[in-house]
């Protein structure tokens, strides 16, 4: 199943980032525990529980990662080609994917990657995760 739509329907909170690759201007993340709410339309009517996935950032113009190492101001991020590796928060709005979270268990992350939209390839799930 190849999800193209309705990233505000997934759920990636506590998902984790496994791998970052970067393939001409797509962004690839390998990802373990992203949820399918029931009302996005290829769910099925159910919550799906994605176990293992890719998701494709597709025509990345730029990115930013940033640490917030205070509650001042963020800082450049010490390992911009893998900003964070537990996503916390995440939303694409007005071409803007922003992810949220941990890297290593130390919080606080963000990445800003500008793109056209994306592609969840999905390798299995379950039905009814909550």
């Amino acid at each position: 199943m190849i999800i193209r739509e309705y990233f505000e329907k997934l759920d990636l909170h506590d998902a984790s980032i496994e791998k970052v690759e970067r393939l001409g201007d797509d962004v690839i993340l390998s990802i373990r525990g992203v949820l399918v709410l029931k009302d996005h339309p290829m769910s099925q009517g159910d919550n799906l529980f994605i176990e293992d996935c890719k998701l494709k950032i597709v025509g990345v113009s730029s990115e930013v990662a940033k640490f917030w190492e205070n509650d001042v101001a963020p800082i450049s991020h010490p390992e911009p080609d893998y900003p964070l590796d537990e996503i916390m928060n995440a939303s694409f709005e007005n071409g803007v994917f922003h992810f949220d979270g941990f890297k290593n268990t130390t919080p606080w992350y963000e990445w800003f990657l500008h793109a056209n939209g994306f592609e969840l390839d999905v390798y299995n799930y379950k039905k009814g995760g909550t």
